[in-house]
């Protein structure tokens, strides 16, 4: 990333992308260097499937 925050907050439902998806994105080395911004993922739809396809 070539733009600093100082953090990253987003919803797990999005359009055309999920927030894990994201994730997966900005923590992989394939898409550059690994962001260590701390990201707050929400969602008004909690349950237990979804916290575990959460990235840490």
């Amino acid at each position: 990333m070539t733009i600093q925050f100082d953090f990253i907050l987003m919803d797990w439902y999005m359009p055309e992308i999920s927030g894990a998806g994201l994730m997966t994105i900005l923590r992989n080395p394939r898409f550059g260097e690994p962001s260590a911004t701390p990201v707050i993922l929400m969602t008004g739809y909690a349950s237990r499937k979804n916290i575990a396809k959460a990235p840490a």
